[in-house]
């Protein structure tokens, strides 16, 4: 009985390590297809990855908080075939240079959100003449900037695809005014923040699909160590927490650009809720919620993440 049990171990062991290594070598293939340029923006640099075939239209992918953007290769075969395609690593993630090099590079930091906003803007203004739609996917922190930015400047993203984005974060019943008063007082804007550290929570708070998880990060341990984050600081925090509040000014009433927001129904990171109030209120948006879904809606269980796939082929292909 025991040698039986130890077998299946080995067995089951063995097509982990397959399913694993096939992953990589996907995603590699992939990844080897793109071109890895950089941007300048008033003293900022920037990474991006493109693959231009000389498509009409283009989509721009844009990742939440601590993600180089070559988490999401799998879009590439998803959209190859409709549009260029270019994927943005935010400043002090992924490829593109850290603000503060002494820092631990596990670490996210940033000076302030208006320099994801300006640099991203910027990108997009360049990509714009090109093109007769600029699309954009985005995930997170990266929604909660590309919906800034569609209130500020109308007229650049076509149509904006945005999955559980960053409109209100998910944490203790503590008022953000006391929470950056705390953070301020007791804590250095270059230290972890509460509950970060250097090495990422359990799988299971990000996704339904934790083998999904567990094989991005074996991909980066093991071909891109230097592109890992596993936490934001002090001063990120703050700073998320001070464009919040700025977020919540902002008046969408006479918003035009189309927006289709994918929530989720498990979400720990951010409020599903307030994110579908924010739809139901805003002029041409509409939503998905997939209830079994957590956080991260390109990482999870096929079913879900291809369905997702889809759904955002037929709103970019939509004609209003």
């Amino acid at each position: 009985m025991l040698k039986i049990s130890v077998t299946i171990l080995i067995l089951l062991t063995s097509i982990k390590i397959f399913a694993n290594s096939k992953f990589e070598q996907q995603a590699l293939a992939t990844i080897s297809q793109l071109n890895s340029q950089f941007i300048e923006h008033q003293g900022y640099k920037n990474h991006y990855y493109s693959f231009v075939a000389n498509q009409k239209e283009a989509l721009v992918i844009v990742t939440g908080v601590a993600e180089p953007v070559i988490k999401y290769w799998q879009l590439f075969d998803a959209f190859k075939n409709e549009y260029d395609l270019y994927f943005w690593d935010h400043i002090n993630q992924g490829a593109s240079p850290d603000l503060l090099p002494e820092l631990d590079p596990k670490k996210v930091y940033i000076d302030d959100f208006a320099t994801y906003e300006k640099t991203l803007q910027n990108f997009l203004t360049t990509l714009k003449p090109r093109y007769s739609k600029l699309n954009v996917i985005s995930h997170s922190m990266g929604g909660h900037i590309t919906l800034k930015l569609i209130n500020k400047f109308p007229g650049t993203i076509d149509k904006l695809a945005t999955l559980t984005p960053m409109i209100a974060i998910k944490k203790m019943m503590i008022p953000d005014w006391l929470a950056k008063f705390v953070l301020k007082t007791f804590f250095k804007p270059t230290s972890w923040a509460p509950t970060q550290g250097d090495k990422n929570p359990s799988p299971t708070h990000f996704t339904s699909a934790p083998e999904n998880f567990v094989n991005y990060q074996q991909l980066l341990f093991n071909h891109f160590p230097k592109l890992l984050s596993t936490g934001v600081t002090v001063q990120w925090l703050i700073k998320s927490f001070e464009s919040i509040g700025q977020f919540n000014t902002l008046n969408f009433s006479k918003n035009k650009t189309p927006i289709f927001l994918i929530t989720a129904g498990n979400d720990r990171i951010v409020k599903s809720n307030v994110s579908s109030d924010f739809c139901a209120k805003t002029p041409n948006c509409s939503e998905h919620l997939y209830k079994d879904a957590k956080h991260q809606i390109l990482i999870e269980k096929d079913e879900i993440r291809l369905d997702s796939y889809q759904r955002m082929k037929d709103f970019f292909k939509k004609t209003l």
